[in-house]
């Protein structure tokens, strides 16, 4: 009997990512906020009143990315203790997780679109990334085979 211990998943296989963890997030703020702009500039052109466009769920999530971006300047990353600031990024990147299968699974699947293999590449990171986070998540653990 062979005892075999799994080691937690960034460690062995994603170390080379975890260590830019900051690059990657303070990317997708950037590339968010173009997405932004653009998703401003339609809800102006559109004529319709702004309060009556703005989607709460979608403004949370864009809220979210800004609060994660600006924690990784170091005065403000200064005001919690690194504690408080690893449940806080949790709490965030888990909405903003929750905001992109919304989005790219469950609107297409509820609006049966006409063209859903156009969604599913990012359908199937989303769900694969979810489950990567999860099973980072798990302790240590004893395997027996």
């Amino acid at each position: 009997m062979q005892v075999v211990r799994w080691r937690h998943c960034s460690r062995p296989h994603f170390g080379k990512f975890a260590g830019h963890g900051r690059d990657f997030g303070l990317a997708y703020a950037s590339a968010q906020l173009v997405h932004f702009g653009l998703v401003a500039r339609l809800i102006c052109i559109s004529g319709r009143p702004v309060m009556e466009s703005i989607m709460p769920f979608f403004a949370i999530g864009i809220v979210w990315t800004y609060v994660l971006a600006l924690s990784s300047l170091e005065r403000l990353s200064d005001i919690f203790s690194p504690k408080h600031w690893r449940f806080l990024r949790a709490v965030g990147l888990e909405y903003l997780a929750l905001v992109f299968f919304a989005d790219l699974v469950l609107l297409p699947v509820r609006s049966r679109t006409r063209h859903p293999l156009e969604y599913l590449p990012f359908s199937i990171l989303k769900v694969v990334g979810s489950l990567l986070r999860l099973a980072a998540s798990v302790p240590n653990q004893k395997f027996v085979y």
